[in-house]
C-alpha cells in the first residue's frame, strides 16, 4: 500500500547514488544539513499529518506518529500500526483485526513513496533541484525546494519539500502526473528521546482475536 511506504519515513536515511550533477550550490548544502541532522541522532520521533488529494477532488485524512531508531521504525495511526525491528515487519490492522507478518525488505532508493528516499533526492541521480523560496509562510521562516525529475517518463511531475531554520523537515508535497497529491506535515520532532528497542516489535497475543498471517520464509 502506498500511504505505508510513503509513512514509513526516513528509513536507512543516507543512500549515495555514485553519480555527480550540477544542482543549486546553496540548495545542497542545507539539505546535506538536514541529513546529517537526522542522521546523527540516536532516536527520533515524528509526529505527522498526511493528505492524499485525488483528480476527482476527494481526498482522504491520517494523522499519527512515526519512530525511528537506526533500521528500526514504527508507525502508528488510528486504524493501522507497522513497527519493524530490521529483519521482520509487522502490519497491524486494526480495524480489520489482522497483523500480518512480513521478512522486511528495504523498498530501494527509487520508491519516491518513501519519505526517506523524498529527503535524500539531492543525491538522486534522476532529479535536479533548486531553492524555490526563502522567507515567512504563516509566522514560519521556511526554506522551500523544488525538485524536477529529469526523466520524461516519470510518474511525478515535482515534489517540494520545506525545512525550517532548525533544520528539522516542515513539510514534503509529491504532485504525480495523474493528478494525484500527496501533502505530509510534521507537526512535531523530538531527536534523543532514549527509545525502548520494544517499541519496534509486535508481539501477536497482546491483540487477542485478531486472526495472523504470518508470510515469512
Amino acid at each position: 500500500m502506498r500511504l505505508y511506504l510513503f509513512i514509513s519515513i526516513f528509513v536507512m536515511f543516507i543512500f549515495p547514488s555514485g553519480k555527480t550533477q550540477t544542482h543549486d550550490g546553496r540548495a545542497q548544502k542545507i539539505l546535506e544539513s538536514v541529513a546529517k541532522r537526522i542522521t546523527s541522532a540516536t532516536d527520533v520521533r515524528w509526529t505527522f499529518t498526511l493528505s492524499i488529494s485525488y483528480p476527482d477532488e476527494t481526498s482522504r485524512e491520517f494523522s499519527g506518529k512515526y519512530f525511528q531508531r537506526a533500521n528500526h521504525f514504527r508507525l502508528d495511526m488510528p486504524e493501522y500500526l507497522i513497527a519493524c525491528d530490521g529483519s521482520t515487519q509487522w502490519n497491524v490492522d486494526r480495524s480489520g483485526k489482522e497483523i500480518t507478518i512480513y521478512d522486511y525488505e528495504d523498498p530501494g532508493q527509487d520508491d519516491l513513496t518513501n519519505p526517506s528516499n523524498l529527503l535524500n533526492i539531492y543525491n538522486h541521480p534522476d532529479f535536479d533541484y533548486f531553492l524555490d523560496f526563502e522567507g515567512n509562510q504563516k509566522g514560519l521562516a521556511i526554506k522551500r525546494f523544488e525538485f524536477k525529475p529529469l526523466k520524461s517518463n516519470s510518474d511525478i511531475f515535482k515534489i517540494r519539500l520545506e525545512v525550517l531554520n532548525t533544520n528539522d523537515i516542515h513539510a514534503a508535497e509529491v504532485f504525480y502526473k495523474n493528478g494525484i497529491k500527496y501533502y505530509l506535515n510534521i507537526e512535531e520532532t523530538h531527536l534523543n528521546t532514549g527509545l525502548s528497542p520494544a517499541l519496534f516489535s509486535i508481539d501477536p497475543e497482546s491483540y487477542p482475536g485478531f486472526h495472523v498471517e504470518d508470510l515469512r520464509f
